[in-house]
């Protein structure tokens, strides 16, 4: 995650060339969580996200991949 912004109910994920395969992690945040997952595959960046109801999250794909958002 770039940045999650509680008081303006945003979430900013930036997806950038990194040797990880995948990775998960949330962050706190006073109406729940942000929950973020992703992995690599078949050439592909597959993501998940997680806010809480009223938050907005924007993308932003530095990749050399093709995101896919999938749903939970």
């Amino acid at each position: 995650m770039a940045s999650v912004d509680p008081v303006n109910k945003t979430v900013q994920l930036r997806f950038t060339n990194l040797q990880l395969d995948r990775c998960e992690g949330s962050q706190p945040v006073p109406e729940g969580k942000v929950e973020l997952r992703w992995r690599k595959e078949g050439g592909k960046l597959r993501y998940t996200v997680a806010v809480p109801v009223g938050y907005t999250v924007r993308v932003d794909n530095r990749s050399k991949l093709e995101l896919v958002e999938e749903k939970r």
